[in-house]
Order: structure tokens, then C-alpha cells, then sequence
């Protein structure tokens, strides 16, 4: 609660409201349903209770293996002049492919787009390749550096989760997590898959 009461001061201090938190982080182990998951779970309620104590009552959370959200460009410059992050299919497809290596990925990009890869990725100096890869890494939870070898070791902890898997360990944490968040008037938001398909 100390904690969260002096950034909401910092928050109040530049003259704005802390009103919702992005987010509160899924530990690895709750959607693998591995490990300490269900300590894990307890501190997420915890987590939610505190909140609730600040006056804090909506709180966005994700259920993405791995990464947060991911982008293949931080700084793409639009007509206008401005930047935003970008997510282009070829630069992630190069970056899966040729980068990471993952096994098996071959099968998920047409013949088209795996050309397309190798072209784009060959346009790229050591710099670029490099930006690209962080870029990418940048999306994983918490504060240790990635690599892509320590990225394929984190993902082939998700070898034996499927799909229907992962859902049904989302389920099993909503029936735990809701019904605190509802006693304690806080709004749960999940945000969706970000880019909107399975990476």
C-alpha cells in the first residue's frame, strides 16, 4: 500500500489522477500453471486489494505467453513527421525465422512471406539487425536483458501448452482472481492479443 500511495502522490503531484493501472503482471508460472503459480495468485489478489484501498478500481492485465505486446519498429516516422511503434509482418517473420530460428517456423509463413523475410532481413546492416531483435525482446516482463537464445529456452517451457491449454489456465485464474476483484469494486480488463494474432 506504501508503495502505492507514494506513486499515486507522484501521479497527483503533476496534476493528474491515477484512476487505472496498466497492468498488474501475470507471472509466467500462472499461465504455464507451473512452479509457485499458486503464491503467485495470492499476491495478484493481494495486488488487487491494495489497489482497491488507494481508490484504484480498474486494472488491465494480459494473458499473452511470453510477451507483453510487440512491435517490430519504436520509431516509425509518419507522413506527418510524428513516430509511433509499428508492427510489420515481413520485419517479424525475418526476425522469427532467420534471428530466433524457431523450430517448426517455417510451416506458419507462406513461401511468399518467408522470401520476403530473407530479402528484408539481407537489406538490414548489423545495426538495424540488431535494433530489430531488441525491439522485438523488448516485449518480455521484467528486467533481465533477452536474447534470442534465452527467448527459445523461455518458449520451449510452452512446448506441451496449446491453445485450448492456455485458455483454460486463463479461466482457472479469473474463477480465483474475480471474485475478489468484484468485493472490492475493481474492474478487471484484459487487454487482447497485441498484434491481434497468435505470435
Amino acid at each position: 500500500v506504501d508503495e502505492i500511495q507514494k506513486r499515486k502522490q507522484e501521479i497527483e503531484d503533476a496534476g493528474m489522477t491515477w484512476s487505472v493501472v496498466e497492468s498488474i503482471p501475470v507471472h509466467e508460472d500462472i499461465k504455464k500453471q507451473t512452479g509457485n503459480y499458486k503464491q503467485w495468485i495470492e499476491n495478484y489478489k493481494e495486488s488487487i486489494r491494495n489497489l482497491a484501498k488507494c481508490g484504484i478500481h480498474t486494472v488491465c492485465y494480459n494473458f499473452m505467453p511470453l510477451t507483453d505486446w510487440t512491435r517490430t519498429d519504436l520509431n516509425h516516422e509518419l507522413e506527418d513527421g510524428s513516430t509511433a511503434l509499428r508492427f510489420d509482418k515481413t520485419a517479424f517473420a525475418a526476425f522469427d525465422l532467420f534471428i530466433l530460428k524457431r523450430e517448426g517456423a517455417e510451416s506458419e509463413y507462406s513461401e511468399e512471406l518467408q522470401q520476403k523475410a530473407k530479402k528484408y532481413l539481407d537489406s538490414l546492416n548489423d545495426e538495424a539487425t540488431q535494433e530489430l531483435t531488441d525491439t522485438i525482446l523488448l516485449g518480455m516482463p521484467g528486467d533481465e536483458k533477452m536474447t534470442p537464445a534465452k527467448f527459445r529456452t523461455h518458449l520451449a517451457e510452452y512446448e506441451d501448452i496449446d491453445d485450448q491449454q492456455l485458455r483454460e489456465h486463463l479461466y482457472d485464474f479469473l474463477r480465483q482472481i474475480i471474485p475478489v476483484a468484484e468485493e472490492h469494486e475493481v474492474r478487471m480488463a484484459i487487454h487482447p492479443d497485441d498484434p491481434p494474432f497468435p505470435l
